[in-house]
């Protein structure tokens, strides 16, 4: 039975919310189009990111010429501005692509490429609700998880196990997933070989080098074979399916429901999950047209993160920061207003760890009473 909500159905709902999602431009669109110049305090800053990689040295250039406003500086509080303004209308595009950067946590202080963060964001956009398993293949060779886990370190006279480790124990599987550090160090022998064309600078191209990669027998998860990167991402999938499903819609129940789910509930999904060859949209669609994520008793059941608070302020106090309706100091202003959930420890460009960003009751805290 279909319940309604107001004057349509839930499933009617979900079908307008999805299909906003899925008309909804993406970061590049929007970047390439309209943000290649701002003005800054008299002056104006050009910057053209589709065409050009910036490295440390020309963003220091453009620092000293143009002032404190770099281009990475404006790079990234432009992606909060588009982040913040789409979050404000209730985009689930946004709502899921928070989710997606904190699940895929990486972190982009030594790689200051705005071409690169805006394709990472662009990224995280794109697989809000599709799929899964390509998601998981596609991340890994993301240049910011690459650096960020020392992907790039990766080779067949040294294995480094950062990236093997975090695929299963935050990425996949969880903590408890089923897998041994046998199964960790053999992994990340089948994961080498992947690096940038220039080594030592993240700021080239993502390739694979053939004489990086440690091309003998691996075993894992009780299987043997040559693997490379695609074979282990086929191979996770196959051999743990369950594990993932169970892991990922617990993770999912808990950021839209409450910290707790109900066993059958997150029985149910995973099933879902499953039966959809890992699609994302079907398992949302489960979650958010239920009876039991619209009970009240479950209303207020989740402590806001400093981003929520922020947009619901926002909101609440009726402040219209739209593009169309701003002029551009107004626009600097309020990305001083969303750049302050920095201090609240939330930049929503820059997780703090690869843990991603603190969780529920963790907000709780000194350092939020007090942030400056």
């Amino acid at each position: 039975m279909d319940i309604k909500w107001g004057e349509v159905t839930r499933s009617e709902m979900m079908d307008m919310i999805i299909q906003l999602v899925d008309s909804t431009d993406i970061v590049n669109d929007v970047y390439d189009n309209q943000l290649s110049e701002v003005e800054i305090n008299g002056k104006t800053v050009t910057f053209n990111w589709s065409n050009r990689e910036y490295t440390k040295d020309t963003i220091r250039a453009t620092i000293i010429s143009k002032g404190e406003h770099g281009i990475w500086v404006i790079s990234r509080e432009f992606i909060r501005y588009n982040f913040y303004s789409n979050m404000r209308s209730g985009s689930l595009r946004d709502r899921m692509t928070l989710f997606w950067m904190d699940h895929f946590a990486s972190g982009n202080d030594d790689l200051r490429c705005p071409k690169k963060l805006f394709l990472k964001y662009q990224l995280y956009q794109e697989y809000v609700l599709g799929n899964f398993r390509t998601f998981v293949s596609t991340v890994g060779k993301d240049p910011f998880m690459l650096n960020f886990l020392d992907g790039d370190d990766n080779v067949k006279e040294h294995p480094n196990e950062n990236y093997a480790r975090e695929l299963y124990e935050l990425f996949t599987l969880g903590v408890d997933g089923n897998y041994t550090e046998q199964d960790i160090r053999e992994t990340a022998r089948a994961l080498t070989g992947w690096t940038f064309e220039e080594s030592n600078d993240p700021s080239t191209d993502v390739v694979f080098k053939s004489e990086n990669f440690d091309d003998a027998q691996k075993t894992i998860f009780g299987i043997t074979d040559n693997f490379d990167y695609d074979g282990v991402i086929q191979n996770l999938f196959r051999k743990r399916s369950y594990r993932i499903a169970k892991y990922i819609c617990t993770k999912l129940y808990t950021y839209f429901v409450t910290p707790n789910p109900p066993n059958w509930v997150i029985s149910n999904l995973i099933t879902t999950f499953r039966d959809n060859n890992f699609e994302i949209e079907p398992v949302l669609r489960e979650l958010l047209e239920s009876n039991h994520f619209f009970g009240t008793v479950r209303v207020g059941t989740l402590i806001k993160s400093p981003v929520e608070l922020a947009i619901q302020f926002q909101v609440e106090a009726n402040l219209d920061y739209s593009t169309d309706a701003i002029d551009n100091q107004d626009k600097m202003n309020y990305l001083t207003y969303v750049s302050s959930t920095y201090y609240l420890g939330m930049d929503v460009v820059n997780p703090p760890s690869v843990f991603g960003w603190p969780k529920d009751r963790t907000w709780l805290n000194t350092d939020i009473a007090n942030p400056f």
